[in-house]
């Protein structure tokens, strides 16, 4: 929270090296003063964010987040929460990489960030964010995984709630498509709308707060799909603590019923 202030005027700005944020929540508080969900501030700021769900996607998604950080010449928000900060997994290891040169510091108006700077980057910025949609319709990281038969129900999911939800929907032996979404700002609009149309009824699974469950229901209402969407709205999901396999066993088979 202290560098909200530099971190707005930051993504105005951009950066020309890789850099890679790293935010981790906590939910329930186990080492915080509050359950804030940082997600937001990737929706405030218009920074591109990635939600790894394990150790591996965090190894992985750091080391494409600094790519894409440099393509867009914008910083990257990772975004993690206490439960895969403590877990320990396999990682696949991959040849480093070299330096490109070495770095400098350059001087010029338009990386000092005054008013009349401010007006001239904005656009620049919503730019980038739509450059950032187009690799978030393409990134291997936003997925949809199918668990037994065909079938026109629904589970979104993100972060490690996404480990709870593919274990919940094989014990239960649910036929069910699961949009797992790893790069979720900004997240891949036609994607999601296709996943919306060939569902009737969807289940979103987040901890905290309701970021993709209202982003489901916007994109919905705005394609005239009646799909019927639960989560924390419907009371399925708390806002509050972390989630684990029985809440979702009991989420899932209240609605799945």
């Amino acid at each position: 929270n202290v560098a909200s202030d530099a971190f707005m005027t930051y993504l105005y700005m951009g950066c020309k090296g890789g850099h890679v944020i790293v935010s981790a929540d906590d939910p329930y508080c186990h080492s915080s003063q509050n359950e804030q969900d940082n997600r937001y501030y990737a929706l405030f700021a218009s920074c591109p964010m990635l939600e790894p769900s394990t150790p591996e996607e965090a190894k992985e998604m750091t080391r494409v987040g600094f790519s894409i950080s440099e393509e867009l010449q914008s910083p990257i928000l990772l975004r993690t929460t206490t439960r895969l900060n403590h877990v320990r997994g396999l990682v696949t290891l991959k040849k480093l990489k070299k330096p490109k040169g070495k770095g400098y510091f350059e001087k010029g108006s338009m990386l000092v960030a005054v008013p009349s700077t401010a007006r001239v980057k904005h656009p620049i910025l919503l730019k980038k964010l739509e450059k950032a949609e187009k690799l978030s319709e393409k990134s291997p990281f936003n997925k949809v995984i199918a668990v037994g038969k065909p079938s026109n129900r629904g589970i979104v999911t993100s972060g490690v709630s996404a480990n709870y939800v593919k274990e919940v929907a094989e014990d239960l032996k649910l036929d069910v498509k699961i949009l797992k979404l790893g790069m979720t700002h900004p997240l891949p609009r036609k994607m999601c709308e296709h996943f919306i149309k060939s569902c009737e009824e969807i289940v979103v699974v987040e901890e905290l707060e309701p970021i993709l469950e209202n982003h489901f229901k916007i994109i919905a209402y705005d394609i005239g799909c009646n799909v019927k969407i639960y989560g924390k709205s419907t009371g399925h999901f708390s806002r509050l603590y972390e989630y684990n396999p029985d809440i979702v066993t009991e989420a899932l088979s209240n609605v799945f019923k």
